[in-house]
């Protein structure tokens, strides 16, 4: 009996077998750069939403902090501006001796602080006062200004998300509120801290006014960036 040798696969089988092998290898490869794709464009999603969310909260915490201030140069403008008034008291005689301009300015911007009745003239335009009340309470504002956001956002890394310019807008804003923190605070415990109230009036006006033009350039920066970081990228 003749034993039957077996039979290589014809050239037609053969060209099956690779095809079917390149088709399989084909749909694999497409799988996976499907899968990356795919797994890319939902980690980019996740990006964006937690950039949005990082967004909202600065901006949150912008507005805070502009309302805070705003309120805060009202408040500490009327203490500079009567501690500068009451300068204007003599030492010796306890007397205000006032020039008329200053005199109509302050009543005018504080009708209901000042209570005067005697007045001699002095020279001319100056006028000296010996009886009256201030009634004015000598307490600073006190207000909170949060960088919570911030800080989030620089040690959670998200910050390396933005475009430079945008970070920068940022930072700068930030650097201004901490400027308004580190002074309010200078102000605040020189202010009560001071055992000689006239003795130390000019150290305290000082510092009012450094932290009024701060507080007045941090509001300028939060007004005019706050729309631009909405459209962060």
């Amino acid at each position: 009996m003749t034993e039957k040798k077996p039979q290589k696969p014809s050239s037609r089988n053969q060209g099956i077998l690779s095809n079917n092998w390149l088709i399989t290898l084909s749909a694999t490869l497409i799988g996976v750069f499907l899968a990356l794709y795919l797994n890319e464009q939902v980690a980019k999603q996740k990006l964006n939403e937690a950039k949005a969310s990082a967004t909202d909260n600065i901006l949150a915490e912008m507005e805070g902090n502009l309302k805070s201030m705003q309120a805060a140069v009202v408040n500490h403008q009327k203490v500079f501006d009567v501690l500068n008034f009451m300068s204007y008291q003599d030492s010796e005689s306890g007397k205000l001796i006032v020039p008329l301009d200053s005199m109509m300015k302050f009543r005018r911007d504080y009708p209901q602080l000042l209570e005067l009745k005697d007045s001699i003239q002095v020279e001319e335009g100056i006028y000296a006062y010996s009886n009256g009340s201030l009634d004015f309470d000598f307490q600073l504002p006190q207000f909170e200004l949060s960088t919570l956001a911030w800080n989030t956002l620089v040690s959670s890394g998200m910050s390396r998300s933005y475009n430079f310019d945008c970070l920068m807008q940022i930072r700068r804003i930030y650097q201004g509120t901490d400027k308004v923190i580190s002074l309010n605070q200078e102000l605040f415990d020189s202010f009560y801290r001071t055992q000689d109230f006239r003795g130390d009036r000019d150290k305290i006006l000082r510092l009012l006014a450094m932290l009024l033009d701060f507080e007045k350039t941090a509001i300028q920066a939060l007004e005019n960036g706050m729309e631009e970081i909405q459209n962060c990228s």
